[in-house]
């Protein structure tokens, strides 16, 4: 009952489809709406999946443009459920940026000869604090983002994508701050 709707407008869509393919593509569309796209909190609860890439196919005039859309959303897209996306941002400061955050101050030890632990701890601490990190839409997480990794400071961590010329100003005031009492650590 609750597919019928999707069949029926997947059918009125894809008239090119015979029997067989319409019977396989519809079940390919509810195994794809039952594992990810029906647990999105964008979707309304009397619209699901099927029934939402059905009506987005038939703004397509053409059979063939309706199936290069078609196969676009069912083998190129790429959708990350909230648990995934939660999980992305968990991993995101440890294996991405703390690794990046570690190389860099490996030439400057290098170059001037500092092998001391103490010494290369302290300048992987003042380069994290150095770091500013900003979500670019509403879905960043940075909230979340923050949370997650407390050996960042609140200043650090912009949750917001757009920001006032007062906020940088405090931000920078602050960064100062932190990075000259670890100068004179």
């Amino acid at each position: 009952m609750k597919y019928e709707l999707a069949e029926s407008i997947l059918r009125s869509t894809m008239q090119h489809w015979d029997t067989t393919q319409m019977s396989e593509e519809t079940k390919n569309i509810q195994i794809i709406s039952e594992i990810k796209y029906d647990d999105h909190q964008q979707y309304a609860h009397g619209m699901r999946f099927g029934e939402s890439l059905a009506l987005w196919l038939d703004q397509f005039s053409s059979e063939a443009d309706k199936e290069i859309a078609y196969r676009a959303v069912k083998d190129l897209l790429i959708y990350i459920s909230e648990e995934e996306m939660r999980q992305l941002v968990t991993c995101a400061f440890p294996i991405a940026m703390k690794q990046f955050l570690l190389q860099r101050p490996k030439p400057f030890c290098e170059e001037n000869r500092i092998a001391g632990l103490e010494d290369r701890e302290s300048l992987y601490v003042y380069f994290r604090r150095c770091s500013m990190f900003l979500g670019l839409s509403d879905g960043a997480h940075m909230d979340f983002f923050r949370r997650q990794n407390r050996e960042l400071s609140n200043e650090q961590v912009f949750v917001h994508y757009d920001f006032s010329k007062s906020k940088a100003k405090d931000m920078i005031e602050n960064l100062k701050k932190d990075t000259s009492i670890q100068e004179t650590a």
